[in-house]
């Protein structure tokens, strides 16, 4: 049980899961499945292990109604889970890295290049580029460093 000021906090409950992997298995098998499972059995907060990290899930409509409020954006933050991937690469600033007014405001500046009307009438010209990044960097035949291929 933690604390914060004088009010007690109780940690989310644990899904049960196998050592180490904690619940990857039954994640990977069908993860809305396992979600909703999770869901009802322990309701709207609690905590999944993932090869021996602990993640909090919120979850239903009682985590949609809280990150519709203030209260609810306020309290998360994605800024620093980010941090290093900013400093990494010299950004000053990336959208998933930023919170609050700052994010939508980034979202309203971008939402046109990421909306599906940026490539309607356009399919042609994003397959054969699509072709031509396969063929370039994915060679038919040859061993592909895939994790840092897709990074």
């Amino acid at each position: 049980m933690a604390t914060l000021g004088s009010e007690a906090i109780e940690s989310p409950p644990q899904v049960p899961g196998l050592p180490f992997i904690g619940n990857v298995l039954r994640m990977a098998q069908d993860p809305a499945r396992f979600f909703v499972d999770s869901y009802r059995r322990f309701g709207p907060v609690y905590r999944v292990r993932i090869f021996g990290n602990s993640y909090t899930v919120l979850a239903g409509v009682e985590a949609a109604d809280f990150m519709g409020t203030r209260r609810g954006r306020d309290s998360l933050r994605s800024k620093e889970f980010w941090s290093g991937l900013v400093d990494e690469w010299g950004a000053r600033r990336v959208l998933t890295g930023e919170d609050g007014e700052t994010h939508q405001k980034l979202r309203s500046v971008l939402r046109h290049g990421y909306s599906k009307e940026a490539v309607q009438g356009r399919y042609g010209e994003l397959v054969e580029l699509t072709d031509r990044l396969l063929e370039r960097d994915w060679p038919t035949g040859r061993s592909v460093p895939v994790l840092t291929s897709i990074q």
